[in-house]
């Protein structure tokens, strides 16, 4: 039996999610991975998906969940096999229906552009699937993932088909750049001082942006932003600190800063670190705190 396809009889009852680093040398385009499984009958529970700024591969093997769009409460129910999908300006929250069995990739914002030469601007935050994209490599690695007898054997197929992907791609772009820089700035950075320190015009980079990224240079900036301000809140709640989340992150009051957290997730930081019981917060602080995974 295969690690994805097998489950121990706690795997039945509970989730099982693990994040997974990855080669050293695909760490310019890739973060990390990560797998998750449960069994019909775990206890059915909202998971809370924030925005993190990131392209993502995901391998599905029969999961059945419906996704709702935060904070605009558009809904789908979603039974596919697999699919990509680019960085999003906005929260999920994914409710499975049947038992769940994933394999993800966490890709820098701008790499399923250069991988599959796909416009982003037209796929705007919808899932596309990976039998229409037909991509011999990652048909491949689909099948051998669901093979695999263990998480290890897991990451290393990643690593190896992935060098085999990202080593066809074009060279960095202005729009790599500008996300290396505003991931470096923490999406503290506007729109005309991004593109006046990579010697560009503000329209070009736009440009470039709608068709690598699929998202706005503001967007992203705000995506990243916001994950950062996170970063610091759950930090200093886990460690029982006292934080100023208003310091070097551009905001100017307190309500700013609630507002500019809703905005990603619908729900208020206060009720969100009181939600533990009710939301998996496993997932979350993994998305959003990825400097945790070894």
């Amino acid at each position: 039996m295969s690690w994805i396809s097998n489950f121990t009889e706690q795997e039945r009852e509970q989730t099982h999610f693990v994040a997974l680093p990855v080669d050293p040398a695909l760490q310019e385009y890739v973060r990390y991975y990560w797998a998750i499984k449960c069994g019909p009958a775990t206890l059915v529970t909202p998971e809370l998906l924030a925005p993190d700024g990131l392209d993502e591969i995901i391998f599905s093997y029969d999961s059945h969940f419906v996704r709702d769009v935060v904070p605009h409460g558009h809904s789908a129910s979603f039974n596919t096999n697999g699919y990509i999908i680019g960085s999003k300006k906005y929260g999920l929250l994914c409710t499975r229906i049947s038992a769940l069995s994933m394999i993800g990739i966490k890709l820098q914002a701008g790499a399923l552009h250069k991988i599959f030469n796909l416009p982003m601007n037209e796929l705007r935050e919808n899932p596309v699937s990976l039998e229409s994209l037909n991509v011999e490599v990652v048909n491949t690695l689909e099948n051998k993932l669901y093979e695999a007898k263990s998480l290890n054997e897991i990451k290393h197929l990643l690593d190896a088909h992935l060098m085999k992907l990202l080593g066809e791609i074009p060279p960095p772009t202005i729009s790599d750049s500008a996300v290396k820089l505003l991931t470096l700035l923490n999406g503290n950075c506007t729109v005309s001082a991004l593109a006046e320190k990579l010697n560009v015009g503000v329209r070009n980079l736009q440009k470039q942006f709608d068709t690598c990224i699929g998202i706005s240079p503001k967007a992203l900036a705000g995506v990243l932003r916001f994950k950062k301000l996170y970063h610091n809140l759950n930090d200093a709640h886990e460690r029982g600190l006292d934080t100023n989340p208003l310091c070097d992150l551009g905001f100017y009051d307190q309500s700013h800063f609630i507002k500019d957290f809703q905005k990603y997730i619908n729900i208020s930081p206060q009720k969100l670190f009181k939600a533990k019981t009710e939301l998996s917060t496993k997932m979350l602080n993994i998305c959003l705190s990825q400097d945790r995974i070894t």
